[in-house]
């Protein structure tokens, strides 16, 4: 049952991945990995670098989610 109420998060977290790699052969060796404010490319990065990409936003999401509650200075978030 909780694997039911899970499985769309889990279906967002993996679908990054699953289009990473339907299209990971028609990628350059090098690809754009930073933008400036002009939007013109500062940075590029070997394709390797974008795996990091979809394993650190959902991470960080997690670890915000677990300070929140700790920094909340009301204790409202209990009470939600």
């Amino acid at each position: 049952m909780a694997l039911k109420k899970e499985l769309p998060l889990l279906t967002i977290v993996v679908l990054p991945f699953v289009y990473l790699a339907s299209i990971w052969n028609q990628l350059p060796e090098k690809v754009p990995m930073h933008w400036n404010v002009k939007g013109e490319v500062d940075r590029y990065g070997n394709k390797v670098e974008l795996l990091l990409i979809p394993i650190l936003l959902p991470l960080l999401v997690y670890v915000i989610f677990l300070v929140v509650p700790k920094i909340d200075p009301k204790n409202k978030l209990k009470t939600m």
